[in-house]
């Protein structure tokens, strides 16, 4: 696990490497910002960002701010989380719950196992399948999965990616008993026998697969695992496909009202203006 602030910051700079994006002092200074805020529990919102980048004596424009912090929240490296009518962002290298108080509107972070584990298979559900450079960033970015690079190994990821997808497609036609009935077939198939390893309470942990698997099958077990683990404590109406047209990426709903019909603020966005100018165009005719 990543736990010191420089192990997260330099995780999230490789990601955005990966994905072929320049390593930029700006870029750098506001992830900076945002592994002190996640070392805190916190998220910033943009001036809070510029506020810290300013007391390091960086001269850096409220406007460069809110450019850099859109870059890492499209690439999944950040997310954005609106608080009050106001953005807030954080490193995704750690899901959790957010907790806002209504009195203040201060929000903290809350890990949540359960969870942290489904967005492992709900990422590899969202890779493109024809993208064998994107199947590859997401699994050497992987934590355990940093040097697999196999043909073997990626074709099992395409397969699982292919499979969770069909999850979801299940889930949201309202299809409970064929969804639940694929998550089980993938559960046999991938050889599920939890066996706790370390070798005292600090380093104890969960391996998911039977012994001798590769570190690909060991993760792709854990992230059906964890699937249904949220299936059962949550319920299959949480599995949800993105509402804008041109995304079309799978989420989990952790909303209160179970109501969340789009992956990101940004596709939010798109669907509405699309909507807005659509009734403006029929109102002038």
């Amino acid at each position: 696990m990543i736990t010191s602030r420089a192990d997260r910051v330099d995780a999230a700079m490789d990601r955005l490497r990966r994905a072929g994006r320049r390593t930029t002092l700006a870029r750098r200074a506001v992830l900076d910002a945002l592994g002190d805020a996640a070392a805190e529990r916190r998220h910033l919102n943009a001036s809070e960002v510029h506020q810290r980048l300013t007391g390091r004596g960086l001269a850096a424009k409220l406007s460069t701010v809110h450019r850099v912090l859109g870059q890492p929240v499209d690439l999944g490296v950040a997310h954005a989380v609106p608080v009050g009518g106001t953005a807030t962002f954080g490193l995704t290298d750690q899901p959790h719950h957010h907790a806002v108080c209504e009195g203040c509107g201060g929000m903290r972070q809350l890990p949540v196992p359960a969870v942290a584990a489904s967005v492992t298979a709900v990422s590899l559900a969202n890779v493109p399948l024809d993208d064998t450079t994107a199947m590859s960033v997401v699994a050497i970015g992987w934590l355990r999965l940093r040097d697999v690079r196999t043909p073997a190994d990626l074709a099992l990821l395409r397969s699982a990616s292919r499979q969770l997808r069909e999850v979801f497609a299940h889930a949201g036609a309202r299809r409970d008993r064929e969804a639940v009935h694929l998550l089980n077939r993938l559960l046999a198939r991938h050889r599920l026998r939890p066996v706790i390893a370390g070798t005292g309470p600090a380093d104890r942990h969960l391996h998911f697969a039977a012994p001798g698997t590769t570190p690909a099958a060991e993760s792709v077990a854990a992230a059906m695992w964890a699937l249904a683990v949220f299936l059962c404590e949550q319920g299959i109406d949480r599995f949800k496909t993105c509402a804008e047209p041109a995304c079309g990426l799978v989420f989990l709903d952790v909303s209160t009202n179970r109501r969340r019909r789009f992956c990101s603020p940004r596709c939010a966005t798109r669907t509405h203006v699309r909507a807005h100018r659509s009734r403006r165009q029929a109102a002038a005719h």
